[in-house]
């Protein structure tokens, strides 16, 4: 973000296959899925506008629609996501959200984001859904080597409601530059999941109502130039 002049954009991403079953968020085309159990099925897993208004602070960036967990480095598509795998993370914490959020860049180190939106993987119109809180802070070296990213993504009563799994989700991610060309970087990232009133035994889709993760991915070109990746990762519940 900067001072280049106010902008709008939108952008739509829609998958069909078997893996629409763990995109899918509830009164988002999810009777595919949640009535009639199909194994192939469609999502449009992204659906937002985006404005861009430059006289706020050092720019503010506006978006709006059904968009992809903020926090979450394992869940973006590309291109804000240039790793080819995921990891076991993925399946665990939320992946979609449908409200309005607003990232402002205060100066070169700091970047404020906050918003409200209808809970994790549901639709504003579904009996699931209820008004959810999300605020995140973003610190970046001078160096532009480390960056801290971190927050509440979601917080609401955290109650299992309308056969939904209302979960809430705390967020801290780490990155580290090795160098100045960004092919070399190392990301930890870790989560407290919890809700309260869930099913006995277990959820419905993500079984333990409590649950801390932390996870970690490096990348680097090899002689190739190819990127290459490892991840490791820690549960707890």
């Amino acid at each position: 973000m900067g001072t280049t002049p106010r902008g709008l954009g939108i952008r739509l991403s829609t998958i069909y296959g078997i893996d629409y079953r763990y995109t899918t968020a509830q009164g988002w085309f999810s009777q595919q899925l949640l009535k009639r159990n199909s194994l192939y099925g469609v999502d449009p897993v992204e659906a937002y506008g985006l404005v861009y208004v430059p006289s706020v602070a050092k720019g503010m960036l506006i978006q709006f629609g059904r968009y992809i967990s903020p926090p979450d480095i394992e869940a973006q598509l590309a291109p804000a996501n240039y790793l080819f795998t995921h990891s076991l993370m993925f399946t665990v914490n939320c992946y979609t959200q449908t409200g309005i959020n607003a990232s402002i860049k205060l100066n070169d180190q700091w970047t404020v984001q906050f918003g409200v939106h209808a809970g994790n993987d549901i639709a504003p119109w579904n009996a699931a859904a209820q008004p959810t809180g999300m605020a995140m802070l973003r610190w970046v070296s001078k160096s532009n080597n480390d960056s801290l990213w971190g927050g509440i993504d979601s917080i609401n009563t955290g109650r299992f409601k309308a056969g939904h799994d209302n979960l809430q989700q705390d967020n801290l991610t780490w990155t580290h530059r090795f160098n100045k060309q960004g092919t070399s970087f190392t990301s930890t990232e870790a989560y407290y999941i919890y809700q309260s009133g869930a099913l006995v035994g277990g959820t419905v889709n993500k079984r333990s109502p409590t649950v801390l993760l932390c996870g970690n991915s490096r990348r680097r070109p090899n002689h190739r130039q190819r990127p290459c990746r490892w991840a490791g990762e820690l549960y707890g519940d």
